[in-house]
């Protein structure tokens, strides 16, 4: 990979990672090590992973193999300096029987910085050998180049969804906040409807419910997505889903309780907070609420 061809397929990356050239990566000159690239790319790597919405060290546990580097390489352009917000791009630009080829770019603004490419070998935790790339995996990768979907949202009733969901629920609020097991499961999950977003391996990944309508006006709670998958808009997308079924159902409004911390990510969906601030389950909590009447 030349960095001329690089540039002219840069709009073809589907995967971008911004960033931010800190004190301890430069030189006295104030210029990027030269090592600190590969930590530039290996932080995008993680990314383009989560992008994909694959939890990796279940993903890897549930194929039953490990992703091992092969070879890395990179070719120096021109150089970052102290401050810079770099564009880390990168692609999959072959799936091979067994191995996966990763390309990547470095850019500031316009002008092309680094290049990189990485081979990767599916092989087995315990031999170390060598076997084909999972088809599912395979599916994945190829699906997200094409600019289709990796993620679906399936609603049904708490009968249908109960294993993925509370699985999921579980793991956030019990073992993660450390709510207690009586206060997550209670007796309105058996009424309500139930979203779960699925990843293209079939892994539950996010979660959330709507409870029946009062006067119009529906309740969301119980929003949880996978730790390690948070910031990629799995949250959004199931909030979306469940926003959509309250409009189907005729309600006009949609409220929940927010945690305090994730204040912020419900304002930029355009809920408002309203009221004091109150505790429930022993963690501070807001009252917030939005309008579906625009949506009709």
């Amino acid at each position: 990979m030349t960095p001329k061809s690089v540039v002219a397929a840069k709009q073809n990356f589907r995967f971008s990672h911004k960033q931010r050239v800190g004190w301890s990566e430069v030189d006295a000159h104030k210029v990027v090590l030269h090592a600190h690239f590969q930590k530039y790319f290996d932080a995008a790597e993680a990314e383009y992973w989560r992008t994909l919405s694959l939890p990796y060290d279940q993903t890897m546990a549930e194929l039953g193999g490990q992703l091992c580097v092969k070879k890395f390489s990179l070719e120096y352009v021109a150089p970052a300096r102290c401050d810079d917000l770099l564009d880390v791009r990168m692609r999959c630009a072959r799936i091979g029987n067994s191995s996966i080829v990763l390309e990547g770019a470095v850019f500031l603004g316009d002008a092309l910085l680094v290049t990189c490419e990485q081979i990767l070998v599916f092989a087995s935790p315990v031999s170390q050998l060598p076997m084909s790339v999972p088809t599912a995996l395979r599916k994945v990768i190829e699906d997200f180049e094409a600019g289709l979907p990796v993620v679906h949202y399936k609603a049904g009733s708490w009968d249908e969804l109960s294993d993925d969901a509370l699985e999921l629920r579980l793991e956030v609020f019990v073992e993660e906040q450390g709510i207690a097991l009586e206060s997550e499961v209670d007796l309105h999950d058996a009424h309500a409807m139930h979203v779960v977003a699925y990843n293209g391996l079939g892994q539950a990944v996010a979660t959330g419910r709507l409870l029946s309508s009062d006067n119009d006006q529906a309740k969301i709670g119980r929003v949880a997505v996978k730790r390690s998958l948070r910031g990629t808009g799995l949250g959004s997308g199931v909030l979306r889903e469940l926003q959509a079924l309250a409009l189907q159902r005729g309600d006009s409004m949609v409220k929940l309780h927010a945690q305090c911390t994730s204040r912020g990510f419900y304002e930029k969906m355009g809920y408002l907070a309203y009221g004091p601030v109150f505790e429930e389950d022993d963690l501070a909590h807001i009252k917030m609420s939005l309008s579906l009447l625009n949506s009709r």
